[in-house]
């Protein structure tokens, strides 16, 4: 690798941390900010509204009403709200990508990021955090595109390299991310009210995106050298970008992939939907599940965050629930990126942004929905079920990836 290529994959790796910092920071703090807006002289017409249909829907269906658990609902139903959006979003942005370069993307990500986090640090109501959400999901594509330039770094024999340095930078943030947050929460001033609670992390959200935005304008060199794909085949794709039956046919490479490499991809695109799928459930749920049973504030919630990144020792009567924890860490920072280095390797190079794209698009679409089922799960029968049931259910992904495997040595041997 010469010597600008390595500076470009030092500037992209640094600004997606920043990234991750400003977007893991908000993790630790879902069960408070949800109990923000819970308590009745903050309530405004739409969460009045959600509470109601809630209510109504526990009546209908001989749900037993337990209050606690409403708040596990509703923070399930805006993180897939958020995962939908970038369902949504995604593979256009990482097709569009392939159009007018990796960088002008990029940038619109961050600045639509940007957006998001000033509204999140006004949102007094429920109804602006939600648009706050909203923005910030459609502009999710930071990750992606940061994913599609190290391909157009690395050699095809490298590549995998590109991928674990993205991977590094997610265990980075998500580590320190949340108890950034969780700091800022802590220290604000009493007399203020719960309200700069969640003001200060959103300025350090605001700070970090600034400067990523920063070195991506004045640092980051565009690496798409000539356009690998025309706008009007986007155009014609996009309604295939947006069914999902599509995405995981994979029907926008069929013309250009070899019957065996698609064969590989479209594995490898369930394997991840379903593993992403069923770890999202936890992985969302889990704040409030230690809300709710050791009762964690938002600077708990941050050590446990803190935890999963380094593995801490076990401790006195949670010591059961810190290895499992330790066990979901390993897992979060090893999958993902593995599994995207495989279909990298069999994607052809001009076809990168748009199987990123929609790659990524999968796990939005797996995270749009883990959330929701694991959540409503939660409220319907409790935690204990709910965790035993995707924990066993873990085991699918790993069947079908040990059969992907399989299949491709015997192609190799043949």
């Amino acid at each position: 690798m010469d010597v600008a290529s390595r500076k470009t994959v030092i500037v992209l790796i640094s600004a997606l941390i920043l990234d991750l910092l400003a977007f893991t920071c908000i993790l630790p703090l879902f069960p408070s900010i949800i109990d923000f807006y819970a308590v009745e002289s903050r309530k405004d017409s739409l969460y009045t509204l959600f509470d109601s249909t809630v209510r109504s829907v526990q009546n209908l269906a001989l749900i037993p009403n337990l209050t606690r658990y409403n708040n596990v609902l509703f923070g399930g139903l805006l993180g897939s709200l958020f995962s939908a959006l970038q369902f949504v979003s995604s593979p256009i942005l990482g097709a569009l990508s392939d159009v007018y370069g990796r960088k002008s993307i990029l940038l619109i990500s961050v600045l639509g990021t940007l957006t998001s986090y000033i509204i999140w640090s006004q949102s007094d109501t429920f109804t602006l955090f939600i648009v706050s959400r909203i923005i910030g999901g459609l502009s999710k594509a930071s990750v992606s595109v940061s994913i599609t330039i190290m391909a157009d770094i690395f050699p095809a024999a490298k590549r995998g390299i590109g991928t674990a340095l993205v991977g590094i930078a997610f265990s980075i943030g998500f580590i320190v991310g949340p108890m950034f947050g969780a700091y800022f929460s802590s220290i604000a001033p009493s007399k203020q009210g719960i309200d700069e609670l969640f003001t200060l992390p959103a300025y350090f959200a605001i700070s970090l995106t600034v400067v990523q935005l920063f070195l991506l304008v004045v640092l980051l060199p565009e690496t798409l050298t000539t356009p690998k794909i025309a706008l009007k085949d986007i155009l014609r794709n996009v309604l295939v970008y947006l069914n999902p039956w599509s995405l995981f046919s994979f029907s926008a490479l069929e013309e250009s992939q070899s019957k065996e490499a698609l064969r590989a991809i479209r594995a490898y695109g369930l394997v991840y939907f379903l593993y992403l799928f069923l770890f999202s459930g936890l992985e969302f749920t889990l704040s409030f599940f230690t809300h709710l049973r050791f009762g964690y504030d938002s600077m708990q919630q941050g050590r446990m965050y803190l935890f999963t990144g380094f593995i801490m020792i076990l401790i006195q009567v949670q010591s059961v629930f810190y290895f499992g924890l330790s066990l979901y860490a390993v897992a979060s920072a090893t999958v993902v990126p593995c599994i995207t280095s495989c279909v990298l390797e069999l994607a052809n190079e001009s076809d990168k942004g748009v199987t990123t794209g929609i790659f990524r698009s999968l796990g939005a679409l797996a995270r749009a929905l883990g959330p929701m089922v694991a959540s409503t799960l939660f409220w319907v029968v409790g935690p204990a079920f709910c965790y035993a049931v995707g924990g066993l259910s873990l085991a699918i992904p790993l069947v079908l990836l040990r059969r992907v495997r399989y299949e491709e040595n015997a192609e190799k041997i043949k």
